[in-house]
């Protein structure tokens, strides 16, 4: 399927899916393009995500990810959230143990109220949870320096796991169902 508009190759570098909306990141247009879904198909134009006055720089952009917010994280190690293409100003980082962090890859979970966001930092070696607020709640580590060479991140609900691919591996760690 082709999507409608002028996408160049080279400026969609990142994409997230999210009930039945296809959610693209334009880099030359500085833009989040929607696509909604018709009949299964995304045929139909996009709409901008961000009015054109509220759209922060793209350009940097790293990871995104959609539950009933859009969370973006930037390249100068931010995260925001954003609702309706507005940014929300309920969620900010907070309670970090380290001033230190810079993440690079991410991963949310689903539920909008009680998931959690990983951040994962490869030259700080961490990763770190927060609650949909931006709370710090716990951060996972590796003996060895297997996280220096971290890729990817992903979220599984069954079984309630955490997955990373790091130096050509792949890691599972058990997601705590409480914090600690």
């Amino acid at each position: 399927q082709r999507l409608e508009g002028e996408l160049t190759p080279g400026t969609v570098t990142l994409i997230e899916a999210f009930d039945e909306h296809l959610y693209v990141v334009d880099r030359q247009q500085n833009q989040i393009l929607r696509y909604a879904s018709i009949n299964g198909s995304y045929n139909g134009p996009a709409r901008p995500y961000f009015a054109q006055e509220s759209v922060p720089q793209l350009q940097t952009a790293l990871d995104v990810s959609v539950d009933e917010r859009l969370y973006l994280l930037l390249g100068n190690g931010t995260l925001g959230a954003y609702f309706g293409g507005t940014e929300d100003l309920s969620f900010s980082v907070q309670g970090l143990p380290s001033t230190e962090f810079r993440p690079t890859v991410m991963a949310v979970e689903p539920d909008p109220e009680t998931g959690r966001i990983y951040l994962g930092d490869p030259q700080h070696e961490r990763i770190f949870a927060l609650d949909k607020k931006g709370h710090f709640l716990y951060q996972y580590r590796l003996p060895n320096e297997a996280l220096k060479h971290l890729e990817v991140l992903a979220v599984n609900e069954t079984p309630h796991v955490l997955y990373l691919i790091a130096e050509n591996r792949l890691y599972a760690a058990p997601i705590p169902e409480s914090t600690p």
